[in-house]
């Protein structure tokens, strides 16, 4: 699958509020909008804003943020 953010340096991990404050960055910087992430994905926005705050609540369980995770980065 297409990386819809690069975050070098960063790499997917436990330490997910750095990750995720890595992914909004570059979401920004890129000009990418939270609906263009959320249409990619096929993510709520509660999803999205889980993952770009390392905020695994939205989803059902740990495997299914890291998963979401694993194709955001």
């Amino acid at each position: 699958m297409r990386r819809l953010i690069d975050t070098p340096g960063v790499e997917p991990g436990r330490n997910y509020r750095e990750l995720g404050d890595a992914l909004r960055t570059a979401r920004e910087e890129r000009g990418l909008s939270l609906a263009a992430v959320q249409e990619h994905l096929l993510l709520s926005d509660a999803q999205v804003r889980g993952l770009e705050s390392g905020d695994a609540a939205a989803f059902h369980g740990p495997r299914f943020f890291e998963r979401a995770l694993e194709r955001y980065v």
